[in-house]
């Protein structure tokens, strides 16, 4: 999943769906999240909520980029 300028919210619909359907002992594939923004903190809303998906393996891969976390601009 890649979203430019559309926030993270579709991507946890489709991740809370894929949930549901794992439990409902469906057959589930890898699923990836790519996703950035400025603060981790602060604007990576319901990140606790991705982090349980990746540890229930539902996100399988995920990768973060935080342009303002640091000195220096990215």
């Amino acid at each position: 999943m890649v979203g430019l300028g559309t926030g993270i919210a579709p991507f946890r619909a489709m991740v809370q769906d894929r949930y549901q359907s794992k439990k409902e002992g469906a057959k589930t594939g890898p699923m990836a999240l790519f996703f950035g923004n400025r603060h981790e903190k602060t604007e990576f809303l319901y990140g606790e909520e991705f982090r349980h998906m990746m540890d229930e393996g539902i996100v399988t891969h995920f990768s973060g980029a935080w342009s303002r976390d640091q000195k220096q601009k990215i």
